[in-house]
Order: C-alpha cells, then sequence, then structure tokens
C-alpha cells in the first residue's frame, strides 16, 4: 500500500459520493494506524474497539460511527467485519495498488445499514465488555444527547482537520518532498525547516479554525507564516539577541538566519 495514493483515493470518492468530515477523519485514522507510521509495513486487515475509535474522533455515539464506516464501506473505500456479541471491529481497506482487498475480506458479510434495534443492541454489545468503561461511555453519551448539534458537528470538523493537517506535515518532511524544504529554506532566508514549527503553525491553523483539504494550499499557507515569523525573528535577534522569540508562534531564535 502507498499513503499517498491511498489518500487520493479517498479525494476521488469525495469527489463522486460528496463524503464527510468524519469519513475522511474515520478513513485517516484507519489509515494511520495501518501504516503505523513506518511507511513501509502496513497492516491490513486490522482489528480495532469501537471504543477506541469513538475515542480517537472525539465521538460519543455508536450510532454515528456505524453510519460513518456503512458509508466508507458502499463507496468501496474499505469493508468491515462486525463480529456477534464483540467490541472489536475488523477492517479491510482496498489497496488501491493492487486494486483489491485483503484476503478474507468477504467472510462473514458486514451489515450494509442499521435500524434503530440493531443501533441499540450493538450499543449493549459494545458497553457491556467492560463495566468500568461501559459506565464512563454510557453518561457521555447522556451528555452528548444534551449539547446542541452544532457543537457535536463543530467538534467531528477540527478532528478531521487536526489529522488532515498532521498527514500534511508528516508528507512535508518525507524523503519525496526535499524539494519543498529547499525551496521554502531559499524563500524564507533560514537554514533550515524545524518540524516543531510546522507543528506549531497546525496549532496556528486549529485555534483560528483554518482548513486546507489539500496539501499545496497548506505548504502555501505554511510558507507566508514562516516568511513573517522569520522576518519578525531577524528584526528580535538584532535588537535582543539569540535568545528572543516571536510572540506570534512563540519560536525561539535558535540557529543562524
Amino acid at each position: 500500500m502507498n499513503y499517498i495514493k491511498q489518500l487520493n483515493f479517498f479525494w476521488q470518492k469525495h469527489e463522486e459520493h460528496s463524503l464527510q468530515a468524519l469519513d475522511f477523519a474515520t478513513y485517516g485514522l484507519l489509515l494511520k494506524w495501518a501504516n503505523n507510521g513506518s511507511g513501509k509495513d502496513w497492516k491490513n486487515p486490522l482489528r480495532i474497539r469501537n471504543s477506541t475509535i469513538l475515542q480517537d474522533l472525539g465521538l460519543k455515539d455508536l450510532r454515528t460511527l456505524h453510519k460513518c464506516r456503512n458509508k466508507l464501506q458502499q463507496v468501496g473505500l474499505l469493508k468491515f467485519i462486525q463480529y456477534e456479541k464483540s467490541p472489536v471491529t475488523q477492517y479491510h481497506l482496498f489497496d488501491v495498488e493492487t486494486q483489491s482487498y485483503p484476503l478474507n475480506a468477504d467472510v462473514h458479510a458486514p451489515p450494509t445499514a442499521l435500524n434503530a434495534q440493531d443501533n441499540a443492541a450493538d450499543d449493549a454489545v459494545v458497553y457491556a465488555e467492560d463495566n468500568a468503561d461501559n459506565e464512563h461511555l454510557h453518561l457521555i453519551s447522556i451528555k452528548q444527547k444534551l449539547k446542541p448539534k452544532l457543537k457535536e458537528e463543530e467538534e467531528i470538523t477540527s478532528a478531521a482537520v487536526k489529522i488532515l493537517h498532521e498527514d500534511f506535515l508528516k508528507d512535508f518532511f518525507a524523503p519525496q518532498h526535499n524539494a519543498d524544504r529547499l525551496a521554502l529554506c531559499a524563500q524564507t532566508g533560514l537554514m533550515e525547516i524545524r518540524k516543531d514549527w510546522a507543528e506549531i503553525f497546525n496549532a496556528h491553523l486549529l485555534t483560528e479554525r483554518r482548513n486546507h483539504p489539500q496539501y499545496h494550499e497548506w505548504l502555501k499557507h505554511f510558507r507566508s507564516w514562516l516568511t513573517l515569523r522569520a522576518t519578525e525573528l531577524k528584526t528580535l535577534k538584532n535588537n535582543y539577541g539569540k535568545e528572543a522569540k516571536s510572540e506570534h508562534g512563540k519560536i525561539k531564535v535558535n540557529i543562524d538566519l
């Protein structure tokens, strides 16, 4: 499997089916776990607890996850198997390079639609697994139902945007994007582009609720942001010495400009 090809495949499906932010957040998490950060060794299929995905996505309602993964299955991004009386779901990601699912993806055909009764039964199965986790998730679910719908959508969108920008950061520091980093050094006058600066930039995007759905958009904004920061840093260095720092972005001046 190839990380970039898998992401491009998702955006292709998005253009065809108008997928939502939660769809990307869910698929992005599965892709991240399948890749395990190595870039080479892929784990596919995956077996993951429902409560783990709920927690990482900031979701409180299992039915929302059901609807999302059903949608991902229907558009051909994955297949999943929900075993009876188990809080664990098995996911088979479609491999773009081989144009196929991993072996045994069709065993025990997963449900394609869930009615209210099915949802209630599945909730009971998951929450019966562990009494401690059970009670915690149940209380969270009750609280969530009392929150405005707009707040829930905002949390889902923030989670999806955060995952997307983290992937762009990872791509930027990958070997295949050495040219992007060299170009950015030339444009900003910096000797190097540090990863912690990009992490600060991503935090800035999250605070400002900025969303860049494409890598080139993220890179363009990062260039503008870093150019402004570099100008501030040069002024501060001249006025106060190397230990000065920019108030906008909190980047310490500890490299040669």
